[in-house]
């Protein structure tokens, strides 16, 4: 959120800084503290809609590897959200149900400000894999991490929050100002909190009050916040405007103490009250952290955010299931539907009970509404070795297969092969079953994204596009029915709780130098690199099978898929490939075919499709985003 308004108001009403250049010269002179999920989401909003996982991870190791030919450079995500914190959070996440109500009233179901949580994975494991950057995970939200750094190491700080216009460091860029020219320096506009006080005819020592009174992410008394913007009659209006009242209002005072005594009159009632909220706040900007200001903003216990969390190897979502809660945050959907988190619930109810915690709090959509629910732990089946994690993934993904069974080469399509199979058999008996047409797309993407994006034991790197593959002509770009909306969302979800239970049995898989581990985690996001999709949906529903759409080579790698996902009985044949051509499939299995209907759209009886091979795809209309998925990460 940062400091309300501040940031118009500085831009609006004094223009913008002049650009200061950073010289490559001796980057190690030169400190910078870059604020990780600003970072991921600004490179989204540059790029021309949204972007597939794999794509947004380059694109973001590739504008910290310019910056680091000028600047020492440490990125910091967010970490665990504190329990202080957790009201706030159900706050946002309303507001951002608000927001998709309204996109879904007007047709939209994507945004280019939104990221996925696997892209967010895919940005920070990437980055953790570059040698020019340091990777480093909050303890909650990063934003007094980031400030605690950049004072220790006489940093500048880069973001897109407003609250570092008065945190206490060196300066401020703000992410949105950074250019990286071809001679391999910086342009960006420096901040300070002196040019920011100066803007606004204050002493610095000042501006926390300001901060506070404008609004901030560590106010939390909301009654006495809103009574004193009440007496200043700063309670309504633009935000610019607020914070001119604020600002005026405050001129008056010298130092931090008459400013925060200005506020409320001596015979104010809660006087003391506010005026603790205030100095705490003071406090945090300053960077006095002291004793008393610690235990009310507590870290989390060491003991749960351990040192793979802390270096980005092992999700924090692991800290944050250790502390009872699980954060299933908004994701692009149809809304009129059951949320796309709940589809997977029964994974995470084996993963929770493979952690050791019997009862998870989460926070969910149900309706319109954001709500905690506690869900229990599902004990797992005696069939997992607890000495082979291959097992125990399997076992935690609902048993469907034996994994061993997957040829070693082809084991990056584990994920896709777990998840798609829970995904049908889930859909089985309900009216949202999957139909041929879809999985065909679905898994032709797959394929399609790991054979160009191959995975690396020490890099991630995007090989050469291979010219043997079939040539489709260009997919106009349509609106995404709500339908496949949900298809796709539903499948983000299983596949990102698939991850989480690949993280739990091979914990700290990215320290480890075992180039099958690491091979199956990453293509946890880089199968989702969907530039292609819309191609594959449209050319699978008009009937054009995965050998007309696939290489040679990706066939094989198609068919590993079809034979271990094997979901023929839970899928309804819509569109037919033709008979007896065993490249589609296993030629000649179950089919649950779909009887045809009047225009009314009643069932008839009567005869049906046949089939002898049934081939997997997804068909609605979509809009060629470049992306799967449009999916909130954490902030």
């Amino acid at each position: 959120m940062g400091v309300r308004g501040l940031s118009a108001y500085v831009r609006d009403t004094t223009g913008v800084s002049t650009p200061t250049q950073f010289i490559s010269q001796n980057p190690r002179a030169n400190a910078l503290v870059v604020d990780g999920n600003s970072l991921v989401h600004q490179q989204q909003r540059c790029a021309e809609g949204v972007l597939a996982a794999p794509v947004l991870a380059e694109r973001v190791v590739a504008f910290s590897n310019g910056l680091a030919l000028v600047f020492s450079v440490t990125v910091v995500f967010d970490g665990p959200l504190p329990q202080w914190k957790q009201a706030q959070r159900v706050e946002r996440e309303s507001e951002k149900l608000n927001r998709l109500s309204m996109n879904n009233s007007n047709g939209v179901n994507s945004t280019t400000d939104l990221v996925s949580p696997l892209a967010l994975v895919a940005c920070i494991q990437a980055l953790c894999l570059s040698s020019n950057v340091s990777v480093s995970v909050a303890e909650g939200e990063a934003d007094l991490h980031i400030t605690r750094t950049a004072r220790a190491l006489d940093a500048l700080v880069a973001s897109l929050d407003s609250d570092f216009l008065v945190h206490a460091c060196r300066g401020y860029l703000p992410l949105d100002s950074i250019t990286i020219l071809h001679d391999g320096s910086v342009c960006a506009q420096l901040w300070t909190k002196d040019m920011v006080a100066k803007r606004l005819n204050l002493d610095p020592e000042v501006l926390p009050v300001l901060a506070y009174v404008a609004g901030c992410d560590y106010t939390r008394d909301e009654k006495q916040w809103l009574a004193v913007n009440a007496r200043l009659g700063s309670n309504s209006g633009i935000w610019r405007k607020r914070i001119r009242i604020i600002a005026t209002h405050l001129q008056q005072a010298a130092t931090l103490s008459e400013a925060i005594q200005s506020l409320v009159p001596q015979s104010y009632a809660d006087r003391d009250i506010v005026i603790d909220e205030i100095q705490m706040i003071a406090d945090i900007f300053r960077g006095n952290l002291s004793d008393e200001m610690s235990a009310r903003y507590p870290p989390l216990p060491p003991t749960i955010h351990d040192e793979a969390i802390r270096l980005g190897r092992k999700s924090h979502k692991f800290a944050e299931i250790q502390n009872g809660i699980f954060w299933c945050q908004c994701i692009v959907e149809d809304l009129s539907r059951s949320a796309a988190w709940e589809v997977c619930r029964p994974i995470r109810r084996r993963l929770y009970a493979f952690l050791g915690v019997p009862t998870v709090g989460e926070y969910i959509r149900r309706n319109s509404e954001f709500r905690i629910e506690h869900v229990p732990a599902i004990s797992l089946e005696t069939c997992a070795d607890p000495a082979d994690p291959l097992s125990l993934y399997a076992c935690i993904m609902g048993g469907w297969t034996d994994s061993k069974a997957i040829p070693a080469e082809s084991r990056t399509l584990l994920p896709l092969i777990s998840s798609l199979r829970f995904l049908a058999e889930a859909w089985k008996d309900t009216s949202f079953h999957l139909k041929n047409f879809e999985v065909v797309a679905i898994i032709c993407m797959a394929v399609r994204s790991l054979s160009l994006h191959k995975i690396q034991t020490d890099s991630i790197t995007a090989t050469a596009p291979i010219t043997s593959f079939p040539t489709m002509p260009p997919m106009p770009a349509m609106m995404r029915s709500k339908a496949t909306t949900h298809l796709l969302a539903c499948l983000e979800t299983i596949t990102f709780t698939s991850w989480l239970a690949w993280q739990a049995v091979y914990s700290a898989s990215l320290e480890e130098n075992n180039p099958a581990k690491k091979s199956v985690e990453y293509a946890h996001w880089h199968m989702f690199d969907t530039s292609t999709f819309n191609a594959f949906l449209s050319q699978a529903k008009t009937g054009r099978g995965p050998q007309l759409l696939l290489s040679e080579s990706e066939m094989v790698q198609y068919q590993v898929v079809w034979d271990a996902v094997n979901v023929a009985d839970c899928v309804l044949e819509i569109v037919e490939y033709g008979v007896g051509d065993l490249s589609l499939g296993a030629a000649g299995g179950p089919v649950r075919r779909k009887k045809k209907r009047d225009p009314s759209g009643m069932r008839k009886t009567g005869a049906t499709k046949s089939v002898a091979s049934l081939l997997l795809s997804s068909g609605e209309k979509t809009l060629e985003d470049g992306n799967i998925f449009s999916v909130l990460a954490d902030e």
